[in-house]
């Protein structure tokens, strides 16, 4: 697969989305899309005029389709002219033209607003509280500090920039996130988890292409009692958040910020039979739910099976008993409560475990580690 140039790189996350939810079937139209920390607002201008979507920016500064507009202008009064032509004259034409747009263009809507934990807290509450949370909000987004070249005051201050319709009411700002069909997030910086958190707690459908990792803006996110600081760990940290949680490698070139790791869920994920089940036996407590799911499951799996890691089996299957041991150097105490208040995560963690055993018990059978005899 060819890497995606940077330029294009907002038509791809585009294309994975539209694939992935068959945006084109006729029961999408008109329904409701975050476009979080979408910036410029490129990729909800696309959604809106590509794809028939309400496609709204979450977003604390304004936007400005002056770029994309004018260029898918020139696409179409240029419809009738030979590619290769423009091409050699030109170069490249990039994917805007293979869209065939055509005018009139229909702007996006606008939330300025930071999408924080702050806003899904308030979210929550009764109106009369939300409507006061606008307001201040609103205040503050319209004193935030401009960053990026589209971002200057000139801008900000410009009559005739095409821009996104910016919702100003409490109530439909309220029904729009509420109302939201999918959640998406390109590159959405510190937004990133509030993003996902966000489509977790509606049980919305989501694809989010984190960025930067921004440790110090949050020192109290952990993954393995350690502060996440690296772009891996960023990854695994947010995976963690739900145990059917997908990913998939866009593949975007290297230079700049190719992050091209694409966080999912489709909504039949959040119904999973197995998430389902763990939810209901943990009535019993932790460590019954793990017996009746974690342990069987492997014993099937790996029944007959002795190599020369077998013990590392011994240690998953024993892990309840050392889990409840608070004792234990191992597992401790934080692990233990990380099952009490989390058992779809540890479930995970359960998975990825017996994922690395099926890969060396693979290994064994072609041959290349040696059973012990």
């Amino acid at each position: 697969m060819a890497a995606i140039p940077q330029r294009e790189r907002v038509f791809a996350f585009r294309d994975f989305v539209v694939k992935t939810w068959d945006l084109h079937d006729a029961h999408w139209t008109g329904r409701t899309v975050l476009d979080v920390a979408g910036g410029k607002g490129d990729l909800s201008w696309l959604l809106a005029n590509a794809d028939a979507l309400d496609s709204v920016v979450v977003d604390p500064r304004c936007t400005d389709h002056t770029k994309i507009t004018r260029t898918a202008k020139w696409h179409f009064e240029t419809r009738h002219e030979d590619e290769r032509s423009l091409t050699e004259d030109r170069g490249p034409q990039g994917p805007l033209r293979h869209l065939a747009l055509q005018p009139p263009w229909r702007p996006p809507r606008h939330l300025r607003v930071y999408m924080d934990q702050e806003l899904l807290e308030h979210r929550r509450k009764p109106f009369v509280e939300w409507k006061f949370f606008w307001e201040e909000a609103s205040k503050r987004a319209e004193q935030t500090e401009r960053c990026g070249h589209h971002q200057s005051l000139e801008l900000e201050n410009s009559q005739g920039a095409p821009r996104a319709v910016r919702i100003e009411e409490a109530a439909e700002a309220l029904e729009a996130i509420h109302s939201c069909s999918l959640i998406l997030g390109f590159h959405p910086d510190q937004a990133t988890e509030a993003c996902i958190d966000l489509a977790l707690e509606l049980q919305r459908p989501f694809a989010v292409c984190p960025c930067c990792v921004f440790p110090k803006d949050f020192p109290e996110r952990k993954l393995y009692g350690r502060t996440v600081k690296t772009y891996p760990d960023f990854i695994e940290y947010l995976r963690q958040k739900h145990p059917s949680m997908r990913f998939k490698d866009l593949c975007f070139e290297e230079g700049g910020y190719s992050r091209s790791i694409v966080l999912y869920m489709l909504q039949e994920d959040f119904d999973g039979e197995e998430v389902k089940k763990m939810r209901r036996d943990t009535t019993g407590g932790w460590f019954e739910a793990v017996l009746r799911h974690m342990v069987p499951k492997l014993t099937e799996t790996y029944e007959g099976i002795t190599v020369e890691k077998a013990e590392e089996y011994q240690q998953l299957e024993t892990a309840p008993e050392r889990l409840q041991d608070d004792k234990t150097s191992d597992c401790g105490e934080q692990l233990k409560t990380l099952f009490e208040t989390n058992v779809d995560q540890c479930w995970e963690m359960c998975q990825r475990k017996a994922g690395t055993l099926k890969t060396f018990n693979a290994g064994c059978r072609a041959g290349n580690y040696i059973p012990k005899t």
